[in-house]
């Protein structure tokens, strides 16, 4: 006959000192657990919402402003206000 477990004992030192500890059973122990595993999810879930947050910013900018930039550049280009700005080219190239 296997002798009987005793269930585990949260224990909470206080000070470093070994003679104010203070032992978590019972319900109490469950509550710690429960709110340990609360906590622990919570961060998890804020984790997550921040990895989806960025990654949703980046497909953002991966699906509308670049194509977007692409479009306004190649309209500039046929229009030709992209030589403007240009050394030598447009009404701005007497400005060194």
């Amino acid at each position: 006959m296997t002798p009987r477990r005793e269930p585990p004992v949260i224990v909470i030192n206080r000070h470093g000192k070994s003679e104010n500890t203070e032992e978590l059973s019972g319900w109490r122990r469950w509550v710690a657990v429960g709110a340990g595993y609360l906590v622990v999810a919570l961060m998890a879930l804020v984790g997550l919402a921040v990895a989806l947050g960025l990654a949703m910013t980046v497909l953002v900018v991966l699906a509308i402003a670049v194509p977007l930039a692409a479009v306004l550049w190649l309209i500039a280009y046929v229009t030709g206000y992209t030589k403007v700005f240009r050394r030598g080219a447009g009404r701005f190239s007497d400005i060194d």
